[in-house]
């Protein structure tokens, strides 16, 4: 039966990555594709590009979408004829310097020497498009999508053929779970090897039977009052042998290795649990919020949601007071089939944080069209709101985007009072982090004296007390202001202006010493400021702020 791609008006080569995609092929052996070894063949050449590399040697592992769907709705005979004519495309796309090869049934792996990560990255998302285009199969249309895993190893770092084809399977295996037509790139945990990921990955099952993982809780906290008005579950695992393990570690390892759905699951209902009790001994707020993260596996795995009612009724939580997180880039994978399972859970009563946001890829056409309820600004952003322009007007325009979409905004690691102030000033209702104390397990809640009443912030180095009675600089209030200003259009940090009005021998309106905390104030005030302005020019004052 032979196969071979169906005709079209598009050369398959357009985008930023054809013109590169040519100079492959022209420079591929004139004589036409050579057959595509097996896999024993592809790992001696594998190792042999290692051996000779003088930089960085990729692999790309092509894996066919639903390729079983082919073989049973079309016969056997159509599906090796769709795998040769998928072969052909592989080996007219790479040089002759590069080798493609059969790896598994339905897997294809690319070498491509003399080619670092970002390079390897661009050009499998090149080949996952490439190759979905039209097949004909025995006249009739055929499609398919494919999943790429990329693994990248420098000439100095002496990483053997067999776990570089490891790495490559892992990264495959994480574009698939993420949805079709997928490419994700491995990425080496820093301090780590490959063989500790694949321990922690063995490891990880046992330990969530075992109990060996415990959640702790971190208050959500109303900027104006300090009331608690939630609280965000964080996993924590104490390894027997690596001792206590960053949360970005073992959710790293789960995700890869398909984990993250049983991880997910356990947070959850142990996150019920505890919520459960916490209420009952009313060391809880009675309406605070319970929110727990959702890996992006979750997002095509619906029968967690068909869960969910259950757990929330045993557990005595109404469903709007469990805020699900999902970061802004697992959101953006598969964004279509996400917006339909957040729908779901939105028509069941749940609420849906975008968490991180900002750090990822997010298109506001999308945004639009996603039912969430809470921004929650990246602490990338909130860590640099004292010291960094930039960083203060990203915040602010976050602040006023979830203003005018009416959902909440939820800044997340603040660390110290002049951020507290800052974001006040923006009018930014909600906050987390260590200004208001680390996370906690839930038997330090229960043992000690609650959430209940306010939280104070935490004393921070740079705070200083205020002086009254200070002798004012000439030029009173009005001057004190202007040159408060005039530090910051220079790009001083908050503390540093507040030590240069003090040393210049300004004070504040009320006759006392500068603290950071009082400069942000006026400052986000200003910005709020000129924001609802909107395009009037501003005349003066704090306004002028820019």
């Amino acid at each position: 039966m032979p196969t071979s791609p169906c005709p079209s008006d598009d050369d398959g080569e357009r985008g930023p990555r054809g013109t590169a995609v040519q100079e492959r092929r022209r420079s591929a052996d004139p004589t036409g594709p050579a057959p595509c070894p097996d896999r024993a063949a592809l790992v001696d050449r594998l190792a042999a590009a290692l051996a000779r590399a003088e930089r960085s040697t990729a692999v790309l592992l092509v894996d066919l979408d639903h390729f079983r769907v082919v073989n049973a709705s079309r016969g056997h005979a159509a599906g090796d004829s769709l795998l040769s004519a998928v072969a052909v495309r592989l080996s007219d796309a790479v040089s002759g310097s590069d080798a493609v090869g059969r790896f598994g049934d339905d897997e294809f792996v690319v070498v491509c020497e003399d080619t670092g990560e970002h390079s390897a990255h661009a050009y499998a998302c090149f080949l996952r498009n490439l190759l979905a285009e039209p097949y004909c199969v025995d006249g009739d249309t055929v499609r398919v999508t494919v999943s790429i895993g990329v693994a990248a190893a420098g000439a100095e770092a002496g990483v053997p053929a067999a776990e570089l084809l490891r790495r490559a399977d892992t990264a495959a295996n994480a574009a698939k779970r993420a949805g079709e037509g997928q490419v994700r790139v491995f990425h080496q945990e820093p301090g780590g090897t490959g063989a500790e990921r694949y321990e922690l990955a063995a490891d990880l099952p046992a330990a969530l039977a075992a109990g060996d993982l415990h959640l702790e809780y971190q208050p959500v906290v109303e900027l104006a009052s300090g009331t608690v008005v939630g609280v965000e579950a964080l996993a924590r695992w104490v390894h027997p042998e690596h001792g206590l393990l960053p949360p970005s570690t073992f959710v790293g390892v789960a995700e890869l290795t398909g984990l993250a759905p049983q991880l997910d699951r356990w947070s959850i209902r142990q996150a019920l649990s505890d919520m459960a009790r916490l209420r009952a001994a009313g060391a809880l707020p009675a309406k605070a919020s319970l929110a727990v993260n959702l890996s992006a596996s979750n997002l095509a795995d619906a029968s967690l949601f068909d869960e969910l009612p259950g757990w929330t009724t045993r557990a005595g939580l109404p469903a709007g007071l469990l805020v699900l997180e999902i970061t802004e880039t697992a959101i953006m994978q598969n964004a279509e089939f996400a917006a339909r399972l957040l729908n779901r859970l939105r028509r069941l009563g749940f609420q849906i944080a975008m968490d991180d946001f900002g750090t990822g890829y997010s298109s506001l056409a999308h945004l639009r069209d996603l039912p969430i309820t809470a921004l929650k600004i990246d602490r990338s952003f909130v860590s640099d709101i004292a010291e960094d322009r930039d960083a203060l007007a990203i915040v602010a325009w976050i602040v006023d985007l979830a203003e005018a979409m009416g959902v909440a905004a939820v800044a997340e690691g603040v660390e110290t009072a002049e951020q507290a102030a800052l974001l006040r000033g923006l009018d930014c209702a909600t906050a987390q982090g260590w200004l208001w104390g680390p996370a906690v397990p839930v038997g330090a809640l229960l043992d000690g004296p609650g959430w209940t009443s306010p939280l104070a912030e935490r004393t921070v180095s740079t705070a200083r007390a205020g002086t009254p009675g200070r002798v004012r600089a000439d030029g009173g209030d009005a001057h004190g202001l202007s040159r408060l200003l005039e530090l910051h259009r220079e790009g001083m940090a908050i503390d540093t202006i507040a030590t240069a009005l003090d040393a210049e021998g300004f004070c504040t309106p009320a006759g006392r010493r500068w603290h950071p905390s009082a400069v942000a104030r006026l400052i986000s005030q200003g910005i709020r400021r000129r924001a609802r302005r909107g395009a009037r020019r501003p005349t003066g004052g704090l306004s002028r702020l820019r």
